[in-house]
């Protein structure tokens, strides 16, 4: 075989090889912008499944007001010296003495005083803390409570985003008697509904 054909032969298979090569990136770079999209979608979802299951937990005749807070120190750690804020995401509500408007920009950035700190501690130990407005010691959220007329609110720890040293925290409130909240199939659809938006927060966020 003289040399003018094995070089033709190794520049055919080598242009194979390129072609083949070119093929597999384009197929790989094709399926990861598909899977980017989709995870895209998935997140959109997500937020559509949290916001579904908030407005779920209002339609309840126990529950009048559902709020989704985000917790944070501007994106700090907290550390002795700095201050925690709360801040609004998503509220829904039966609006009474204040509007949705109101009560979202008087939680745009609230600072936190230590009862709260404590109260979010403790929702994120057991899971939830019963807030009984009337029983509670004298605190900001209590004078917040009596304000806006709630007689009691749950408040659960829903998600902790460590890499944006943030936290989500959910309130369940309503301004009815406090005994509203009792009763076995409205606590299995209370726990139901915060199971999922927990869920959502865990795989998405």
């Amino acid at each position: 075989m003289s040399n003018e054909v094995l070089l033709a032969i190794v520049a055919a298979a080598s242009g194979g090889i390129g072609w083949v090569g070119k093929f597999i990136k384009q197929y790989w770079e094709k399926k990861q912008i598909k899977k980017e999209h989709n995870e895209y979608i998935n997140r959109l979802k997500a937020i559509a499944d949290v916001y579904n299951s908030m407005d779920r937990l209002q339609s309840s005749e126990r529950i009048d007001r559902v709020f989704l807070l985000e917790i944070s120190n501007g994106g700090h750690s907290p550390r002795p010296g700095s201050k925690l804020y709360a801040k609004s995401i998503k509220i829904t509500l039966e609006e009474r003495n204040f509007s949705k408007e109101e009560l979202i920009n008087m939680y745009e950035k609230l600072p936190l005083d230590y009862n709260y700190i404590q109260m979010i501690i403790n929702a994120q130990q057991e899971g939830f803390y019963y807030f009984d407005t009337e029983k509670e010691k004298p605190c900001m959220l209590k004078s917040l409570y009596q304000n806006e007329g709630i007689q009691c609110s749950e408040i659960y720890h829903i998600h902790t985003d460590i890499d944006e040293e943030k936290m989500f925290i959910l309130s369940a409130s309503t301004y009815n008697d406090p005994e509203t909240f009792k009763g076995e199939s409205f606590r299995a659809f209370l726990s139901t509904e915060i199971m999922v938006i927990r869920s959502n927060f865990k795989r998405y966020r």
